[in-house]
């Protein structure tokens, strides 16, 4: 499982080859399709591929097209749209894979939001819009950073972090 995670190709094929289970399943039921679908690798993705188990759900719901178009892994989408018939099945929540593939390709625009520089404009942070711009971070990988997340791409300060992380949990939760 962890060869899908950190994306170790060879380690993956390795391991195929001597007989590893591809169906192992994570405590939170996450496939090893799944966890290369979040990982976003599409050579590790189609190694472990199983379609019985393509729409199989961890215990959040989530599915791999719902990870692979939340981390904006659309190798992998194309992947998956390549391997079903009716797309609209995966999804879940009255939401298919073409809504989540338009949402892609509008930036993921929290409503009201065209951008990221705009959002931290709006609320006072642009100063950091240069190291969002500088790492390629997106509107939906903003949404989903963490603390350690920020501070690895290089924002040091504590309360900058803190401001950022109040920030998304207000998106989050609609305040």
């Amino acid at each position: 499982m962890y060869s899908c995670v950190y994306k170790r190709v060879e380690l993956v094929k390795f391991l195929i080859a001597k007989g590893a289970d591809k169906r192992v399943v994570t405590g939170c039921g996450r496939t090893l399709f799944i966890l290369a679908a979040i990982a976003g690798n599409i050579e590790i993705a189609t190694d472990v591929f199983i379609k019985e188990l393509l729409d199989a759900c961890d215990q959040f719901g989530k599915n791999a097209i719902k990870y692979a178009t939340e981390h904006e892994n659309m190798d992998i989408v194309s992947f998956i749209l390549t391997q079903i018939n009716q797309p609209e099945t995966l999804m879940g929540n009255n939401r298919n894979i073409i809504d989540m593939h338009l949402q892609y390709e509008n930036g993921y625009n929290v409503p009201g939001h065209k951008s990221l520089e705009e959002l931290l404009r709006e609320y006072g942070l642009e100063k950091y819009w240069t190291i969002f711009k500088s790492n390629n971070i997106t509107l939906m990988q903003f949404l989903h950073m963490t603390e350690p997340d920020m501070k690895q791409i290089g924002i040091s300060t504590l309360g900058a972090r803190r401001k950022l992380s109040r920030l998304i949990l207000n998106l989050k939760i609609g305040v």
